[in-house]
Order: C-alpha cells, then structure tokens, then sequence
C-alpha cells in the first residue's frame, strides 16, 4: 500500500469512529447497544493493525516452504536471517516471492552467506527446510525467545533444466 492507501484507512477509521461516538451521544438506543458497539469497532481497529504487516509485505516468521528458490537474502547479525523465496510445491514457474525471517543462526548464516555468492554468479539455488531434533547447542537456541530451532535449511545448486529462463 501507498501513503494513500494508509491516509484512507485512517479516514475510513475516523469516520467510523465520529460516526460511533455520534450514535453514542445522541441515540435512545440502550447503553449494552452502545457498549457492543463501541466494542465492535475496537476489535475492528485491533484486526485492522494486526492484518496490516502481511498486506505490506513484511517478513512472516511462518514457515518456508519444504521446496524453495532463494531469490535474495539480508543477515542482521543477532537479529534475523531474512530470506525472499518462490515456493517450488506450486511449480517451478516464477511468481512473487515471499519474504521471511528466521531468527538469527550462525550455522544459517554462513549457509546464507556461500549460497548468496552463488546467486550472485548467476547460480540458481533451491532449498529445503528439513525438521531435526532440537540439540543442547547454543546453535540450535533462538538468542531473543530461548526457543529450540527445530528445522535445517540445506541450500542447493539448481539443476538447469529445474529453472525456467
């Protein structure tokens, strides 16, 4: 969305709640009307704020797909591992990638790291998240949350014949 798009939600928003407050004020209607919908439009301003980050295209900490294409990268050391990728179980076909982030892993990270000067010769790469056990390693702990990471990412070459032009 564009800053258009955000000054329309907020006016949208804002009409909604001038029209509410006017319902409150000046209706006859009980006061659990009101209270309903005044509690209504709260929800709808938490769901507005909650949907927004997928709408925009902001990393989601959902899972990748079991089959990838690595499209590009970012590491933020300490912070995240971001990953662009086209999902390989629709197809090879090349379509918008999604963007997403892991927490940051030094193993992941110098993975990342020799895939990206891959991708930078022109080498395709494909991935695949596989599920491990989670080990008492501090490679293996999120440094922020302390959860266990339980999967593996293993970045390959693409065969060509795998990759359209």
């Amino acid at each position: 969305m564009q800053t258009i798009g955000f000054t329309g939600l907020v006016v949208a928003f804002g009409a909604l709640a001038v029209l509410l407050l006017s319902v409150c004020l000046y209706s006859t209607w009980q006061w659990w009307i009101k209270a309903a919908a005044t509690l209504g439009l709260l929800l709808l301003y938490v769901t507005a704020y909650l949907s927004m980050p997928p709408l925009l295209g902001w990393p989601t900490n959902h899972d990748l797909p079991k089959q990838f294409r690595l499209i590009a990268f970012s590491v933020e050391e300490n912070e995240g591992v971001y990953i662009w990728a086209n999902d390989l179980s629709k197809g090879v076909q090349i379509g918008t990638p999604r963007a997403y982030v892991f927490p940051y892993n030094k193993l992941l990270h110098e993975d990342i790291e020799i895939a990206g000067a891959k991708l930078r010769r022109g080498i395709n790469i494909i991935g695949e998240i596989s599920t491990i056990e989670p080990s008492s390693s501090p490679q293996s702990t999120d440094k922020k949350t302390g959860h266990k990471i339980a999967h593996t990412v293993t970045l390959l070459e693409a065969p060509e014949a795998l990759i359209p032009k």
